[in-house]
């Protein structure tokens, strides 16, 4: 699996690569199909056999440089665990696996216009959790 960050036609994306495992883009597609709450909005495609999943991030910074200056304050660490429970209970709606959620302060996304916390998942092989 790689993680990096693409700019394609002035939109911001987190990329998320993985081989093309069957069980991983069925379980994928369910998050790429809806618009969960809490959840960053992804897109997913292929390239050279390899699943692409593409997280829009623009408009957002990931919390690392949130908190690079300044300290969290409750109100921030309450918005975090209100939006971790969120993701959680979305997940579960849609019957996927919480342990995907990804808790990386790298990878979760503050947008400073709606003051909301969005998460990033990822259905990884059992070999890799």
């Amino acid at each position: 699996m790689e993680i990096d960050y693409i700019r394609e036609s002035g939109v911001c994306y987190l990329r998320i690569i993985s081989d093309n495992d069957h069980l991983i883009r069925n379980r994928m597609r369910m998050i790429t199909l809806n618009r969960m709450e809490g959840m960053a909005n992804v897109t997913c495609r292929n390239v050279n056999n390899r699943e692409q999943y593409l997280y829009n991030i623009s408009s957002t910074m990931p919390l690392t440089q949130c908190f690079e200056k300044t300290e969290m304050k409750k109100e921030d660490v309450l918005r975090l665990a209100e939006g971790i429970k969120k993701g959680v209970h979305t997940l579960e709606r849609y019957l996927l696996d919480v342990n995907g959620l990804i808790l990386n302060p790298e990878y979760i996304f503050y947008d400073s216009s709606k003051n909301a916390v969005s998460y990033t998942h990822l259905t990884l092989p059992t070999t890799e959790r």
